[in-house]
């Protein structure tokens, strides 16, 4: 009975240390699979993480290279803007001076005394605000053998007088200027005396006796006679303008002549430079 009981007892002893080991290599096993399973769930983070990186970088490259590429594209674009910009600037210059040399060729048909050659274009570059009616600054000068005191004309007629020449640039002073003194002359009736400007943009005939012969939409020339002592004679018999009313002066010693220009002094852009008989005065200031 004593030697069966314990015999029991090492049976049972023996399946509790069976059930331990068996305990023991479960938890072991189970331990190494989940830190296998770490192990790789944190290679695999790893891994995502660096493609992640590599896809992040390439989209950065591409973006980095699409700025450039539209970069180029804009620069590319700005020059030939430019280029196109000089071509449109080059062929209205084409196209305003063969306008210019048309006019001239009209001129010469028209006027006996203009030499084609001698007839520089000057264009008009800007006006004074204190003194916008009665003079324009020209883009010619000394330079292109401009001097003070010559006439400054256009195909319609004369417009006025050099009054200072610099090397670059020369001031017109314009027929409606106060200060300009023009010998004319109206050729229908040979009827002669001295044109003064006026602020309005329209001339006075001056010193023309009561009863001479003279009616509206009678042609006004130049006389070519000096009617000052400054400067060169403006050309014989170039237009100046048409007589625009005929009365008395205030006084009544002489008669009221208003002669309307042909070209509008307000609008000049071009102008022409006759050098007939020009003297070599100094410019001044």
């Amino acid at each position: 009975m004593a030697s069966s009981e314990k015999r029991k007892q090492k049976n049972e002893l023996f399946s509790v240390l069976l059930n331990c080991l068996f305990v023991l290599g479960f938890f072991w096993l189970a331990g190494g699979l989940f830190s296998s399973s770490i192990i790789q769930l944190s290679a695999g983070a790893s891994g995502l993480w660096e493609n992640l990186n590599v896809f992040s970088q390439g989209q950065a490259n591409k973006v980095l290279a699409s700025q450039n590429t539209l970069e180029e594209q804009s620069q590319t674009i700005r020059t030939l803007q430019a280029k196109l910009r000089d071509y449109e600037y080059k062929l209205n210059f084409i196209q305003s001076s063969l306008v210019d040399l048309n006019n001239l060729s009209k001129l010469q048909a028209q006027n006996s005394f203009v030499d084609l050659k001698a007839e520089p274009i000057a264009r008009v570059v800007t006006r004074l605000p204190d003194n916008w009616h009665n003079e324009v600054i020209i883009d010619k000068g000394q330079l292109e053998g401009l001097a003070l005191g010559m006439s400054v004309l256009t195909e319609k007629g004369i417009v006025g007088q050099i009054k200072n020449c610099q090397e670059h640039f020369c001031t017109v002073q314009l027929l409606s200027s106060e200060r300009v003194k023009l010998g004319a002359i109206i050729p229908r009736s040979k009827v002669m005396g001295i044109l003064l400007g006026r602020k309005d943009g329209s001339a006075l005939l001056k010193f023309v006796p009561i009863g001479a012969d003279v009616k509206e939409g009678d042609i006004v020339q130049s006389s070519g006679i000096k009617a000052q002592q400054t400067g060169q004679a403006y050309p014989a018999t170039y237009p100046i303008g048409v007589v625009s009313e005929v009365g008395q002066s205030k006084n009544g010693s002489e008669m009221l002549i208003v002669i309307r220009p042909y070209e509008d002094l307000a609008g000049l852009t071009r102008v022409m430079i006759y050098r007939g008989g020009k003297q070599h005065v100094q410019s001044q200031k």
